[in-house]
């Protein structure tokens, strides 16, 4: 995971800290055998027949440089999800949230300000 900064300054401490939070259920009981069922289950495959059954407003935030899950797949959620917007976080990989939290966080605010919550 590439640390970057979204041009508020990037703080190392304050990301390292929410790298250990994002990482917390592996240290859970059992999460490494749970991994392992996931992988061999094919992972979230099994779900692509019901991505289209979602029926609420949808935000799909995916980093341009995800190198865990191929943005065609956020491209596929995006046109199966009826109400669904799709934003591409350039310079970002897997994790928005710790790569981009400002961008994030902007992006969810100007989600909701158009939606019904």
């Amino acid at each position: 995971m590439r640390l970057v900064s979204d041009g508020v300054g990037c703080n190392q401490a304050l990301i390292l800290s929410a790298i250990g939070c994002a990482m917390l259920h592996q240290e859970m009981p059992l999460w490494y055998d749970a991994m392992i069922s996931y992988v061999k289950s094919g992972g979230y495959s099994d779900l692509a027949n019901s991505i289209a059954q979602v029926d609420k407003p949808t935000l799909i935030l995916w980093g341009e440089a995800d190198d865990m899950l191929p943005l065609e797949d956020a491209e596929k959620f995006h046109q199966d999800i009826a109400n669904s917007r799709l934003i591409k976080l350039k310079n970002c990989g897997h994790a928005p949230q710790i790569e981009q939290p400002y961008m994030t966080y902007k992006q969810i605010l100007e989600f909701r300000k158009h939606q019904n919550f």
